[in-house]
């Protein structure tokens, strides 16, 4: 009775009102279902999505699920839904998840799952449905043995090498023994051959146990003890703890030493080069910075000429020395000077002398004497020439007149 009351007054309204009436329509269940819109005698249509029911000759609006596509324009009946949704009854309800929908009225599970109902539901793990569209859980069947799934799998997975299962529907596959490698078909497995670390037969190694390397389809020993892997036997690839990988220049062997050679330190166990402008001596841990006066090339240092090493520095050659080869240093020889920090030693320039090793500077000639080229020892006297200077640092002596002779210094008239 109470429906009957509300649709009549529903009528009623609409019939009598005069200038202008909205009023709403109640579904069987008591629901709102449509809205009516009166102006004088004649509804307006307000949307697209609006059916009209001509109703005692007044136009009723009856709108439609929004997410209806294809509507009834006298019962205001859907009979399709947008793309997304599909038709359940007269609503259009969202796809669920793992679904696919092109508002019909049904919808289609993805593979993996089945329709339960409204939903889809997963297929159980160890389980699986290769195709879309399933309709029950009888479509869902039990992984092979050598095999395995998780809830909602479409296809499923082959147990990974090492692994296997021998039963129909496993979830998960179980780990063969150390020294053994599952078959082919993942049912079972093999005992590998000695030293084998997997393999793909009981007489073909695909990887080898620590300090062994893969030689052909056997496992063969590395060279030294010490390496941890290998892949030949002068090929180390890592090392055991406190030893350290380092290959030779050219890169042919490669092994693993205790301390690392000049020019490398152990990084992340391995004897790695020191950058330019640095260096390392055997042993070293860490790269040291190039001192003053060094050269370092290949992680080595070698002190610049004028220098010489003393310990972790290079230190200039003192006053009156050399130093050609950056490693020690030498006296500068007789006729020659040098000042700190020389690469060679500089003659001591015509007009003068050294006449000791480790000259510092050149003694200059004294007057009555000369040295006429670079380099002299001593100095010549300029009477042996019937000559004279009368300045020191001469490098030539001033003959004496045909009646003179010399005294070093000046010439005398011998009549006088």
């Amino acid at each position: 009775m109470y429906k009957l009351f509300c649709s009549f007054l529903f009528f009623y309204c609409a019939l009598a009102a005069p200038v202008h009436a909205e009023s709403m329509a109640l579904s069987d269940n008591g629901f709102v279902i449509a809205r009516a819109v009166k102006i004088g005698r004649k509804a307006v249509n307000q949307d697209s999505n609006w059916s009209t029911v001509n109703t005692n000759k007044n136009e009723v609006l009856i709108e439609c699920d929004p997410n209806c596509s294809q509507c009834d324009k006298t019962s205001g009946k859907c009979s399709a839904c947008l793309s997304g949704s599909y038709l359940s009854g007269n609503k259009c309800l969202s796809c669920p998840n793992k679904a696919t929908c092109n508002g019909g009225s049904s919808f289609s599970c993805a593979a993996g799952y089945y329709k339960n109902a409204n939903t889809c539901s997963a297929c159980p793990a160890g389980s699986y449905s290769s195709k879309a569209g399933a309709t029950s859980s009888a479509s869902c069947s039990k992984c092979p043995a050598g095999s395995y799934s998780t809830a909602g799998a479409a296809s499923c997975s082959k147990c990974p090498a090492g692994y296997y299962t021998n039963r129909t529907g496993a979830t998960v596959c179980s780990k063969c023994p150390t020294g053994s490698n599952s078959n082919a078909t993942a049912t079972g497995c093999i005992t590998c051959p000695a030293n084998c670390k997997t393999c793909s037969s009981s007489s073909v190694c695909t990887s080898c146990n620590n300090g062994y390397y893969l030689n052909g389809t056997t496992c063969s020993k590395c060279l030294l003890n010490i390496c941890t892997t290998c892949t030949s036997a002068t090929k180390c690839t890592s090392c055991s703890a406190g030893t350290y990988l380092q290959s030779t220049p050219d890169n042919s062997i490669t092994l693993c030493i205790a301390t690392c050679g000049a020019g490398y330190v152990p990084q992340n166990g391995v004897c790695t080069l020191c950058p330019a402008g640095f260096y390392a001596n055997s042993g070293d841990t860490s790269c040291r910075p190039c001192p003053t006066g060094g050269n370092c090339y290949n992680g080595t240092m070698s002190c610049a000429p004028g220098y010489y090493k003393s310990g972790t520095s290079c230190v200039k050659a003192p006053a009156g020395s050399y130093s050609s080869d950056g490693i020690n240093y030498s006296l500068c020889p007789a006729g020659t000077y040098s000042t700190a920090g020389a690469a060679s030693c500089t003659p001591c320039p015509a007009g003068s002398y050294s006449d000791t090793q480790g000259a510092t500077i050149c003694k200059l000639c004294r007057a009555g004497t000369f040295a006429p080229s670079m380099g002299s020892t001593t100095c010549m006297g300029c009477v042996v020439f019937n000559a004279y200077s009368n300045k020191d640092g001469a490098t030539h002596c001033i003959p004496c007149g045909g009646n003179e002779y010399s005294t070093g210094r000046t010439c005398y008239d011998y009549g006088g």
